[in-house]
């Protein structure tokens, strides 16, 4: 089951701040509070707890027999319901595909924790970012290549377009190290503002 990958975002948040020097007042990073800055990562993290229960969905077994395997999986005190709600969220909504799936919850957290992000760029910005970080490394543990693991992130109903302007990105993903997880989530986060803001500084405020 895909487990979340993005630990600790007030650290993640940290690192960033630190490289703009004492703080004055708030900084922003790409145009965003630390506070939007890390819901954002938070609404990562959910997406990709939503993707594991996705696998289970896609098993095409019933909800009854299903709903164990994802409380068993789970770890923690609060984590067990928490891993029924998401499994519950998934059969009732029904969706296609992963990518469906997991661009659907992202843009649903931003939107109810208020993230003043551009709707009509997050959608795509996720799937080539946060998307991306959850699902090739599963993929390639079970033993897919770059190249046949783009037949299965992307449909074919995909604009080619976007398939091209995803593949580099599916073998720059594939060779990265995970032996340090917090580098590779600011990479995560600061590529998806970027892509999601465009036009605003890495990190600005006085």
């Amino acid at each position: 089951m895909i487990r979340a990958r993005i630990a600790a975002p007030l650290a993640v948040l940290a690192c960033l701040l630190a490289a703009a020097g004492p703080a004055r007042a708030e900084k922003k990073i790409f145009g965003l509070t630390s506070q939007g800055a890390g819901d954002t990562l938070l609404c990562a993290s959910e997406s990709s707890m939503a993707l594991g229960a996705y696998l289970l969905y896609e098993t095409g077994r019933p909800l009854e027999e299903t709903l164990p395997i994802a409380r068993q999986s789970a770890t923690g005190k609060a984590q067990p319901a928490d891993a029924e709600r998401r499994l519950r969220a998934v059969y009732a909504a029904k969706p296609r595909t992963t990518a469906q799936w997991g661009r659907q919850v992202f843009q649903s957290c931003l939107a109810q924790k208020l993230v003043p992000l551009p709707v009509a760029r997050t959608g795509n910005c996720y799937m080539l970012t946060f998307y991306l970080a959850a699902v090739v490394p599963v993929h390639k543990a079970n033993g897919h290549t770059p190249k046949t693991m783009m037949d299965i992130i992307v449909t074919k109903e995909a604009d080619p377009t976007f398939r091209t302007k995803l593949e580099p990105l599916v073998v720059e993903y594939y060779g990265r190290s995970d032996a340090d997880p917090r580098k590779n989530n600011v990479s995560d986060l600061g590529r998806f503002l970027k892509c999601a803001n465009p036009g605003q500084p890495a990190v600005s405020g006085a």
